[in-house]
This record gives C-alpha cells, structure tokens and sequence, in this order.
C-alpha cells in the first residue's frame, strides 16, 4: 500500500511538472499527461470457452477463463482491471453497460476464471431463463487514472435452475475434544456439498471428521486411498495450524481444504502498512475477530495478505462503532481515534458480497498471573501491566515455589499454560492456548514475568520469567 501511494505521489509531481512547461503545449491541457496519450486494449481479449452448457456437476468447476493483455499507461503504476458481464440488450444506448454485473480482478491479474456456480448465479441476475441458450456479453475495464474499455466478446450460455441450498455437516476433531455437539459446522452451497471456516490454533492436533448430526451414529473419514469414506477410521488432517476454507462434497466423496484467514491492517494494527494482523475465525458466532491493542490510525480488511480483496468504508469511520459497513474495494479505512485494546469483528454479508459487517469496540482487557506461586494463588488473578515501550504485558514482584499461568480478564474463558511444566528461569518460552501445563517456580524470590501473544499465532504466546 506505501508502495502504491508513493508512485501516486511521484504521478502526482510529473503532472504538475510538465502542466508548469509553457513551451510544450501538448501538456498544458488540465486534465493532466495521461488522458492526452493513446491508451487502449493492445488486442481483442479471450473467452474461452465461448460456448458453456452449466449443470450441477460443473457448479464447482472452473467453465469460463477470460484473458486479455496487459494495458500500457504513460505512467508506471498499477493497473487495476474488472470484468464486466451483461446481456447484449443492455450493452447500448445512454445507460449502456449500467446494469452490468462487475468481478474485482486485481492490480496487474491478466485474467479471471469463473466457477460454474458463479457463472449461473450471474445469467440468473441478468434474466437468462434455465435450459434455454442465451448470451451473455463480457468486456474488461482496466483503470489507473482514468477507465480504458475492451471490445466486448459474446459468450452463449445455457443456465440450469439452481435449488436453494439447505442443511449443514459438522466437523468434529482435536481442536474440540472431538465433541459433535460443540463442533464447528459446514454450510450447505449445493445439493450435498457444504463450506465452512475454521481457525486451528496450537497445541490441539489437527485431525476431524465429518457428521452430518451431531452425533457419532454417522461418520465420515478417509479410507486407505484418501478419499471420504462413511464409517472409515482415517482423520481428514489440515496442513498446519492456522485458519482455512473447508469443501465438502459428499456426492463425489471428496473435499478440499484451503487457506483462508481475513486481517487488519493500516497504521492503526500491529503490522502498520506492511503485513496484515490476522484475525481469527470464531465459529460460534460465525465472525472473524481480533481482540488487542489498536493504535490511532486507519483500519481495513483484506483476505490472504493481498489486496486482490479487501473492503473498507465509504466515510471514514472513526471511534467506536457496531454493525458498521465496509465495501469491496472501497479506498477509504476506518479511524482508530485513541489507542487502546480493541475487539474488532467482521464477516462478509453472504446475500451482498460486495458489502461486509464490521464493528469496533473497546474491551476490558487485562492479562494477570493465576497459581500457588503467585500473590493471588488460585483464587485471584495478579494483574499485569502493559508496558506501551516494549509492547509486552509485565509483572514485577514477589513469587513463591508453585504453579504460573497467564489468564485473561480474571478468567479461565481465555488462558495459556506450558506444555511440559517448563521450571526455573525462562527466556521466551511458549506457552499454548488452553493447554493444562503450568510454568514452575522452583524458588522464592522477586521476578520479573514478560507476556504477550505470538502475533504470527494466536493459539500461542511468548513468556519469559527472570528471577531478579
């Protein structure tokens, strides 16, 4: 994003420069240098195929590619293009093109590929009757500091009538004790196939399955040749700890499993500019979220690191606020007035994709030591304190031999232990959400306890005990 709004700048003095030259009167034209220079689709752009018969069972397979080459601006910076989908009818005259169905494509992508589904979603909200053939017109629209158009391509297509999909799977596995009535669920997205989200965080294993109750009466897993089996033993695994997209198919038996996380980022989070704050996804609400330190500065969301995706506010927002609206795209961020620790929650409207739910609010938000070695033992937390020059909680005091655990907001909702008991003198050690262990205190003595989250992941945090 700096690098972006720095070449914005450096646009922004070579047209005053050149506007400033009164012996050039090419460049005196207020409009600025770009809009007086050619600038257009080098070649016709590609549909391939041009002819698509849509069913349920290509609703999840790519059915149309559009390509096109890259459109050369006077100045060097990035080139935002959308693809654009209408019916012939509504491609001339004064309002041509309004009604047109627009998909963000990216800075400087030379191409988009559509999913059967999302190709019939779009023929439906254009009025293109199921099984009959029609056409459909796609253009793409590549903008920098002004909208350059392609010749348009036609495109025949023959939709199917897509049934409203109802139910729901669940997905039982380490991360809840291997619990189906607790487990987080897959949405239906077609006729027994579902999508969903989860979060793994360490030190839970990684293994599920799938129940289409909440209950272990029926199962599935994966049999000896990895494929989705009912009743087999084999756990269906995710690649690592962190957040994902789950696909199952239950018509073919098969599933994938993809990463997906949404983040903050502006100079408001932790990551500034240059890297995102990932937000964990909670599926009991159904909300991504980040609950931690905020400083004052703008805010937006973004999917995957990339800015292929990302939503913010049409005015600006600033202080606290629920159930506020970010758009896709949209360049405007939301305010962060006064630091402090902040829970910040988001989820895309599933009827208006283009639109996303957000809200900011400010959160009791207290880390303490819990256990027998600590002024409280175990039946109060010793408050931390939150150290603004190291970014770190801090405690500094007097301990006994006994147990160590870090707990949020005087409660055991949220709180970390070791895994094996670490004892004596400690220097970044970890420690792991919900985990049973607890740092040992060998000694009595004055110390010095450092905390604070892993950043890269929320399922741990970072701890260091130093006696004084």
């Amino acid at each position: 994003m700096k690098t972006f709004i720095n070449k914005l700048f450096a646009i922004s003095l070579l047209l005053l420069t050149f506007s400033s030259c009164e012996d050039d009167a090419e460049f005196q034209h207020p409009a600025g240098l770009t809009t007086l220079a050619d600038v257009s689709f080098s070649a016709p752009i590609v549909a391939t195929p041009n002819k698509v018969v849509l069913s349920e069972a290509n609703s999840f397979e790519s059915v149309l590619t559009v390509s096109w080459l890259d459109v050369k601006f006077p100045i060097e910076a990035p080139v935002t293009y959308t693809l654009a989908i209408d019916v012939v009818a509504d491609t001339f005259g004064e309002n041509a093109w309004a009604n047109a169905k627009r998909i963000s494509v990216g800075e400087d992508v030379l191409s988009v590929s559509l999913l059967g589904k999302e190709l019939n979603e779009y023929a439906a909200s254009l009025n293109l009757a199921p099984d009959v053939k029609g056409e459909l017109v796609v253009r793409v629209e590549a903008y920098m500091d002004r909208y350059v158009y392609s010749d348009s391509v036609v495109v025949q297509v023959t939709p199917y009538f897509e049934e409203i999909a109802t139910g729901e799977v669940y997905i039982p596995g380490s991360y809840n004790g291997w619990d189906p009535s607790t487990a987080s669920k897959l949405m239906a997205i077609g006729p027994d196939v579902y999508e969903g989200y989860l979060t793994i965080n360490a030190p839970h294993g990684l293994g599920f399955k799938i129940t289409p109750e909440q209950n272990w009466d029926k199962f599935y897993g994966l049999d000896g040749n990895g494929s989705l089996a009912l009743g087999a033993d084999g756990d269906l695994t995710f690649p690592d700890y962190g957040a994902y997209k789950i696909t199952v198919n239950l018509n073919t038996l098969s599933y994938s499993i993809v990463p997906h996380s949404w983040g903050i980022i502006g100079p408001s989070t932790p990551g500034g500019w240059d890297a995102d704050t990932d937000m964990s996804y909670n599926y009991t609400t159904g909300k991504w979220e980040y609950v931690g330190l905020l400083a004052p500065g703008a805010m937006k969301f973004r999917l995957n690191n990339d800015w292929a995706v990302n939503y913010g506010t049409e005015d600006g927002n600033s202080g606290e606020i629920e159930n506020g609206k970010v758009y896709l795209d949209n360049p405007g961020a939301h305010t962060i007035t006064d630091g402090g620790f902040y829970k910040v929650t988001f989820s895309v409207d599933p009827n208006t994709p283009e639109e996303a739910i957000y809200s900011v609010t400010s959160e009791p938000y207290s880390w303490g030591i819990i256990g027998d070695s600590t002024p409280g033992g175990w039946d109060t937390d010793t408050d931390m304190t939150y150290d603004f020059s190291i970014s770190k909680w801090k405690f500094t005091g007097a301990l006994v031999p006994g147990a160590l655990k870090f707990r949020l907001n005087d409660e055991w909702a949220v709180n970390y232990g070791t895994e094996d008991g670490n004892s004596g003198d400690i220097v970044d050690g970890i420690m792991y959400l919900d985990n049973p262990g607890a740092h040992t205190i060998t000694e009595a003595g004055d110390y010095e306890v450092v905390f604070n989250l892993d950043p890269s992941n929320a399922g741990t945090a970072i701890y260091s005990v130093t006696k004084l």
